[in-house]
């Protein structure tokens, strides 16, 4: 029994894993990406931004060139990091976010354990860090196909349904997070060298955290939906996998099982609440 709580516990962690694996092969690319969408609208999606309620005509650029930068300066620069860092994640959907789904759910799909077993499982914690398995033969064939209804969507209906599930960070934290780093570049001349580069601090800085944690808090808020099938009723055992680094407010919730909706309501991994916020690795497991 032991040895497959534990087998279980490191199959969650590994998974856990996966999601900075996956991130770390795209991020380079990121970057480029993002601050092409910062500088351009070219590749812009409008209706996406439309959504997010963020102009997609104006650039980095106009901003530049502003020396009246006061608070609608601010956010509005604010929104094209937010926009531009929602579509990067949109636009990348199946390396962000589908195929680690994919992956939790084949790691965990062998392992039938009772309610005791998976509250003790969820009291153990991270076993140790795992290897990382990148190869997807088995996923593609399967396991992403049972993710054809959110692939099939397009970029606006995605994003709907990823905030429907509490899938994605909330505009307006992206949206605070990224003013917070703008208003220091206020103390900065428009186009000086110091304020070019506070702009690709701000591409580098917010990126990094925002991208991590949109598609942590995806993968298991996608994983945690799928595993209640969206019934509000289904027991879930929290699953502790953040090893030393575990906030109070995930150690208190270690191995308790609460319904689903009683989740949601109180506080799920990667709540506010929670000291990890987006970047926590706990996760939930249904058990009947």
């Amino acid at each position: 029994m032991t040895d497959t709580i534990d087998a279980y516990v490191k199959a969650t962690d590994e998974a856990a894993d996966f999601v900075t694996h996956q991130l770390a092969k795209i991020y380079p690319q990121a970057l480029e990406d993002i601050d092409d969408l910062f500088r351009s609208v070219d590749n812009r999606d409008p209706e996406l931004w439309d959504e997010l309620d963020v102009d997609s005509e104006i650039t980095v650029d106009e901003y530049e060139v502003e020396e009246d930068r006061d608070l609608d300066w601010i956010l509005g620069m604010a929104g094209i990091s937010a926009a531009s860092l929602t579509q990067f994640t949109i636009d990348n959907a199946e390396t962000l976010i589908f195929e680690p789904v994919a992956y939790k759910e084949q790691l965990l799909e062998p392992f039938k354990l009772t309610e005791k077993q998976l509250i003790s499982a969820g009291k153990r914690g991270a076993v140790a860090t795992a290897d990382v398995v990148t190869e997807f033969v088995t996923i593609k064939k399967r396991f992403l196909t049972d993710l054809n209804v959110l692939r099939k969507l397009d970029t606006v209906e995605l994003y709907r349904t990823l905030v429907r599930y509490d899938a994605m960070i909330p505009m307006d934290k992206l949206m605070a997070d990224a003013a917070g780093y703008v208003s220091r570049m206020t103390a900065y001349r428009a186009g000086s060298t110091q304020w070019k580069e506070a702009v690709s601090n701000l591409v580098d800085f917010n990126s990094k955290r925002a991208l991590t944690g949109m598609t942590r808090r995806s993968v298991e808020r996608i994983h945690s939906y799928r595993e209640a099938d969206g019934v509000g009723s289904v027991k879930m055992v929290w699953i502790g996998e953040g090893g030393k680094n575990t906030c109070g407010f995930c150690l208190d919730n270690y191995g308790v099982v609460k319904t689903y909706d009683q989740w949601t309501q109180d506080g799920m991994p990667g709540a506010d609440i929670c000291a990890g916020g987006d970047l926590c690795k706990c996760g939930l497991a249904a058990t009947t």
